[in-house]
């Protein structure tokens, strides 16, 4: 756990403690982007001027996770992977779902998508190879679901189960 010392301060706190109103602050941050982003959306299909969702996938992407289920012995909470969040909104998306979910424990039971498996399914539906060099290798993808060791196989997982296109 990083630790840093705030000035003024006669403690460390661990580098993701935040003040008391974080969650409010960063909670009505959400909604702002959540509305300006719709005030965007051309739900009609008639405006060239806002974001058509047939031919346009919006990605909210969290930077990785929330903390840990813990507080560390500095107070604070450390990034946590399985905490980790995303929006695939319209492009090649035909069907509304929720996935995922932690334990108590804040483990996630293995059927949960990873980060990979989200960043490789945007990749695919951007038309861009998951797995050339610069991508990820099979290997990388490590969801029973998602993965069945092949790329081809993967990659309709990928498709079929991550984006839900047929």
């Amino acid at each position: 756990m990083a630790a840093i010392t705030e000035p003024g301060a006669s403690f460390q706190r661990s580098y993701d403690t935040h003040p008391d109103d974080h969650i409010a602050v960063n909670s009505s941050n959400v909604f702002n982007v959540c509305s300006g982003l719709a005030a965007q959306i051309d739900a009609t299909g008639t405006d060239p001027t806002k974001i058509n969702l047939d031919d346009t996938m919006i990605v909210i992407n969290t930077e990785f996770g929330a903390g840990t289920p813990d507080v560390g012995v500095l107070g604070g909470r450390d990034h946590w992977p399985y905490g980790y969040a995303s929006d695939l909104i319209g492009g090649p998306i035909s069907s509304r779902a929720i996935e995922g979910r932690v334990d108590a424990a804040g483990m996630p039971p293995v059927t949960v998508l990873s980060p990979t498996d989200v960043h490789g399914a945007v990749l695919l539906a951007a038309g861009i190879d998951p797995f050339a060099s610069e991508n990820f290798g099979v290997a990388e993808f490590t969801t029973p679901s998602i993965s069945d060791g092949t790329e081809q196989g993967t990659r309709l997982n990928l498709k079929t189960k991550v984006l839900g296109v047929p």
